[in-house]
Parts: structure tokens; C-alpha cells; sequence
């Protein structure tokens, strides 16, 4: 944290899973292939999968958020799953310049997360602001792996 900041708290809107993120012109967000129902690993053989196999992806994060006050926001962001045991961690600092009106809308992007798909699920997303005890579920996203093919046809 920058000295002579305060550290604020503030409150995440949602999580929105998408595959990737960029800046209009204006500095707007431009989501792209947004995943609002879930994700389908397609063309996969799952016959051959084995559970120590991953299927790699990079996907990114779009968090909206409200904050109350001038000061950094330390933050912590969790994405857990399908398997239990493999959870990606990430810790961000935000800086707020300027008291934002009660109606406006904050955001911040982690873009080119890797996630290893090695089993059918759920990707849950969670996030807290950091020396909070309880994490928040943002958003909990199935993940089905759809086969098109078959161990004969490779």
C-alpha cells in the first residue's frame, strides 16, 4: 500500500467471465465472448481424457464495483474449480482518486487468467477485500466438456 493512503473497503457488484476485455477510445470496457450460462469445452474427446490431463484456457474477469471513499483498495479474488483443489489466487491494489456520486459504477479487469479444465464442474469466483475474513461468491459458472469426437476418430 502507498503511504499516507487510506485503505478502503469497497463492495463488488458481480463477475463476469468473458474471453477477453479491451478499452473503447473513451476508456469504456469492451467485453468480448461474455459467458453469462456457463462454458462448453467443445470438440474434446473425453473418452481419452484422463483427469490428469488439462484442457488450458485464458479467460478474463470484469468486477464492477461501488466504492464510498477516497483511498486504496486491496483486494483478493479467488477462481476454485471444477476441481476443488485447483484454485487461482490474485491479489490487486486500487487506487481511488476522487469520491465517486452514490450511483456510479466502478470497475477493474484480470485479463489472461489461465484455467485448467481437467474435469466437468463448477468455476466459482469469489472475492474479498483483503484482512477480510469471508469471501463473497460473485459468481458460480458450470463448465460442461462437450465431445464431438471419439478415440477412433484421432
Amino acid at each position: 500500500m502507498q503511504p499516507n493512503k487510506k485503505l478502503i473497503k469497497v463492495e463488488p457488484i458481480m463477475a463476469v467471465l468473458c474471453d477477453d476485455i479491451r478499452k473503447e477510445d473513451n476508456g469504456k470496457p469492451f467485453i468480448i465472448g461474455m459467458y453469462p450460462a456457463g462454458l462448453t469445452v467443445e470438440n474434446f474427446d473425453k473418452a481419452a481424457f484422463s483427469s490428469k490431463m488439462e484442457i488450458g484456457l485464458f479467460l478474463a474477469l470484469w468486477i464492477p464495483f461501488r466504492a464510498s471513499e477516497i483511498g486504496i483498495a486491496s483486494v483478493e479474488v479467488q477462481l476454485v474449480g471444477p476441481d476443488p483443489k485447483k484454485k487461482l489466487e490474485i491479489k490487486a491494489e486500487m487506487e481511488i482518486n476522487k469520491v465517486p456520486s452514490p450511483y456510479e459504477i466502478l470497475s477493474f479487469s484480470l485479463p489472461r487468467l489461465p484455467i485448467g479444465v481437467n474435469q466437468e464442474g463448477e468455476l466459482k469466483i469469489l472475492f474479498k477485500n483483503l484482512h477480510e475474513a469471508d469471501w463473497k461468491t460473485l459468481n458460480i459458472i458450470p463448465i460442461v466438456i462437450k465431445s464431438n469426437i471419439s478415440s477412433k476418430d484421432v
